[in-house]
């Protein structure tokens, strides 16, 4: 492969194509060719057709941010209402739809709640966007209706979190054990571990 550089008269495409091809698949030499080619060609751009042209990129990407601020301030907006609004009882609902206990702990493994039309907790919920309602089931005086946690009312649970308790070393050494589930008692673990409680 030849490494000397070809002198092209780079405003014909088709001849620095012809002259790369005839070169071999040197990569760095095309990148070379085709900034020099760019190059070329916004230099014969007129200087006051190249301004409109940033003028418009410039308008363009202020726009982009307009529309990003609008939709991140209507979110938030959303979000802050729905941290006001929101009281323990229904943060128990979210929670409860997700699986999740009222300390926030367990792993979020369904996402629906059935509540008695005569009797909804989840309305509210609803309106706040935190819930949206779902399909009817049963008829009469015992119809129910099930309500699913949006995208937004996840985020609240997530936020209204409580912080990790701090353990004894007592509460510490039990939940190992239970992680542990070795088949034996409590009492039998303490004393196979009874080294490590130095």
């Amino acid at each position: 492969m030849s490494t000397a550089r070809v002198a092209l008269d780079l405003t014909a495409p088709s001849e620095w194509h012809a002259s790369l091809r005839a070169s071999g698949p040197d990569l760095t030499e095309f990148a070379h060719l085709k900034l020099a080619h760019e190059a070329q060609e916004l230099a014969a751009e007129p200087a006051a057709e190249r301004m409109d042209r940033r003028a418009g990129q410039r308008s363009h990407r202020a726009k982009d941010r307009d529309q990003q601020g609008a939709h991140l301030g209507a979110h938030a907006g959303r979000n802050m209402a729905a941290q006001k609004a929101i009281d323990p009882a229904q943060l128990h609902v979210l929670r409860h739809s997700l699986g999740i206990d009222d300390a926030g702990h367990g792993t979020q493994y369904r996402n629906y709640y059935c509540a008695s039309v005569a009797n909804d907790p989840c309305e509210a919920l609803v309106a706040l966007g935190l819930m949206s309602a779902g399909h009817f089931i049963n008829e009469g005086a015992s119809r129910c209706r099930y309500y699913h946690v949006t995208d937004e009312g996840k985020a609240v649970v997530a936020e209204h979190k409580p912080p990790e308790p701090v353990l004894t070393r007592s509460q510490k050494r039990y939940r190992d054990w239970l992680k542990a589930d070795m088949g034996i008692t409590f009492g039998e673990y303490l004393r196979c571990h009874a080294g490590e409680r130095s």
